[in-house]
């Protein structure tokens, strides 16, 4: 019996390299058409699907003929297999099989050429940076080395770089190619990102955080991932503590961002009331009527120059009231030389809605949002705040015809790759879920491996997000839950992180 066992096991293992070995075939020979008709892999998968959804089986046993030179009825049987395997390819599956990624497990520079003695270093490759080769593997004859051209994902920089040492030291591993999906509210995140859930995820026309709005993509939606992540220089922000008015709160709130944007106004001809005083209908005390009592510390904007009460021996000002816009007559300065109402330059008016924070370090514990208009009196600073620069990728929506665009990484972005981990049991379905009727075909478990055949479809009405898929344990294709109702992850991208820090 276990003899059999062991003969069974090996034969399951012939047939599975096999079936890597056909796989690649058919993408080292889809590369080598690429290269030879000179199309990107966008561009050369509307030629090959004819403006379909999917290139047909025929048309890729075309272009592997072609890139093979030979006829489509003398592909190889390993190239047949592979053909078999692949099936009619979708845009996703397509961009997976055509483009070889690497992630560097052991730094190592990047160099101008192949032969490492006579070039020079373009520059280091970091731990976790991802790399799209873009040549065939050498072999140093002098020095033994297994050399590839590559470009670095980060900045697009290309040259040479040694996938594996004389020794055997391997400088890179296979990963699959990156993509980022944008799903506000999802659980199990981490980051904050550009967008919201109402806005969605703003696309900018260059790397610096605030440049040129290019569109907003929306939930659900599957970017591939052209450049970065770039990690933009330190930022600083200008920081004041204070005490809003309107209800006495005190904390720390940005007087300026980093991009030079004001949160708050100095206003000219502002009065803070430092002794409860009547606001009356008219500038004579003897012939007028009260409309309200101003209270200490209440902030009024000043109409007039005061004027002097030359019999009573005090001076008036016409003024209206922040807290409620009433306007009328009180008394600036009393018989008694006592000032009731004095100039103030530490009061200013929020200029768009600002969080009131418990800390000094924006971003930590929150006591509630300024409104536009408020007013803050200021206590303390300004002083600067040093923050990290945001992770910054340029990417692009896998399907529609929107432009490519810089976002800022964060929680509603997170990596997304076709390998993916069952991490709750769902049902496999063999149709889409919906009012109708679905015939289930089996129920995933725990741990289950699966390929991702298509982009995620998100249910606006329900933000359930499914997902076609194939099991790799036997093969069978359907529809299961990628994320539930409740925003629970039950299908994980079984994908490396695309972040490495500058």
């Amino acid at each position: 019996e276990d003899r059999c066992k062991k003969e069974v096991e090996a034969i399951r293992a012939i047939r599975e390299k096999a079936k890597l070995e056909a796989r690649k075939a058919v993408a080292t020979a889809l590369r080598s058409h690429a290269e030879k008709v000179c199309l990107a892999p966008d561009a050369l998968f509307a030629k090959l699907s004819g403006g379909r959804e999917e290139i047909s089986v025929e048309s890729l046993r075309a272009a592997v003929a072609e890139a093979t030179g030979v006829s489509k009825d003398g592909v190889s049987q390993r190239l047949e297999l592979g053909l078999r395997l692949s099936g009619a390819l979708t845009k996703l599956r397509f961009l997976c099989l055509l483009q070889d990624f690497k992630r560097c497990v052991k730094e190592i520079a990047l160099t101008t050429a192949f032969e490492v003695k006579t070039s020079s270093t373009v520059r280091k490759i970091d731990v976790g940076e991802y790399l799209e080769i873009v040549g065939e593997k050498r072999v140093d004859a002098k020095t033994g080395l297994e050399r590839v051209k590559c470009r670095a994902l980060r900045d697009l920089k290309q040259g040479w770089i040694t996938t594996r040492g004389n020794q055997g030291t391997a400088f890179l591993e296979h990963v699959t190619k990156p993509f980022m999906l944008y799903q506000p509210g999802a659980s199990g995140q981490g980051g904050g990102s550009s967008g919201s859930a109402s806005s969605g995820l703003a696309l900018e026309e260059s790397c610096e955080s605030g440049s040129s709005h290019l569109q907003a993509v929306t939930s659900g939606v599957l970017l591939e991932v052209l450049e970065g992540p770039r990690q933009e220089p330190p930022l600083e922000v200008a920081r004041i503590r204070g005490r809003a008015v309107r209800d006495g709160r005190t904390g720390w709130a940005t007087l300026r961002e980093a991009n030079g944007v004001e949160n708050f106004r100095t206003e000219e001809r502002l009065l803070v009331c430092r002794g409860s005083i009547a606001i009356t209908s008219a500038f004579d005390i003897g012939n007028c009527s009260a409309i309200r009592k101003l209270e200490a510390g209440e902030i009024v904007e000043q109409l007039e120059d005061p004027k002097p009460d030359e019999v009573r021996k005090l001076s008036r000002v016409h003024v209206r009231a922040r807290r409620d816009g009433r306007e009328g007559w009180a008394t600036i300065k009393g018989n008694q030389g006592t000032h009731y109402l004095q100039p103030t330059e530490a009061h200013r008016s929020v200029v768009t809605s600002v969080p009131l924070e418990k800390e000094v370090d924006s971003g930590k514990t929150l006591l509630r949002q300024l409104g536009e208009g408020e007013m803050f009196e200021v206590l303390e600073g300004p002083v600067t705040e040093q923050q990290e620069g945001a992770l910054r990728v340029c990417g692009r929506a896998l399907h529609g015809v929107g432009p490519a665009g810089w976002f800022t990484l964060g929680d509603s972005v997170r990596p997304w790759g076709t390998s993916h981990r069952c991490l709750r049991s769902t049902p496999l379905c063999e149709t889409s879920f919906g009012d109708g009727e679905t015939t289930v075909l089996r129920q995933l478990e725990v741990g289950e491996l699966l390929e991702a055949m298509e982009p995620p479809i998100h249910d606006e009405q329900t933000g359930i997000m499914h997902l076609q898929v194939r099991a790799e344990r036997d093969g069978i294709v359907g529809l299961a839950q990628m994320i539930d109702a409740e925003g629970t992850v039950t299908l994980e991208a079984d994908v490396k992180d695309l972040v490495v820090k500058e």
